[in-house]
């Protein structure tokens, strides 16, 4: 098994009949390759209380989640699963969910894409081009480096 830092996690809504998905205020969080057969993962993210009821309902329901996860750092491109939640802890100000699933591939984020989910964190401005044009630099590092 292997372990890695999630540091950024977003979700498809299940009433959503697109393809868009909502980031998540991660507070921390882990991903574990359990590196079987059937790909499988365990994700446990740590979440304000203010996402539990949606995550709640999910859970009493067993449905599966579409995710989109961003593992080590912010430059890397998600990965996909598909993922059923396996617990829920309560503590007093967030919770932990506990999440296991199969990664279905990886999303190449284009420029649009970058720009839409640093708008969705809040940047704008300055911070917002200088950010943009760091995760613009650093992809085609990553991209360079594999050539």
């Amino acid at each position: 098994m292997k372990t890695f830092k999630l540091v950024a996690l977003e979700i498809k809504l299940s009433n959503s009949t697109n393809e868009d998905y909502h980031s998540l205020e991660l507070i921390d969080g882990l991903i574990i390759n359990k590196e079987t057969e059937e790909n499988r993962w365990i994700i446990e993210a740590l979440l304000p209380n203010a996402s539990l009821p949606y995550f709640e309902e999910i859970f009493k329901q067993n449905e599966p989640l579409k995710l989109h996860a961003t593992i080590s750092k912010t430059s890397n491109d998600p990965a996909n699963f598909t993922a059923n939640i396996i617990n829920i802890t309560t503590m007093e100000r967030q919770f932990s969910v506990l999440l296991e699933g199969m990664l279905t591939g990886r999303r190449i984020l284009s420029p649009e894409m970058i720009l839409k989910n640093l708008i969705e964190q809040g940047l704008s401005g300055h911070t917002l081009l200088q950010e943009f044009t760091h995760r613009l630099h650093e992809k085609r590092k990553t991209r360079s480096a594999f050539k």
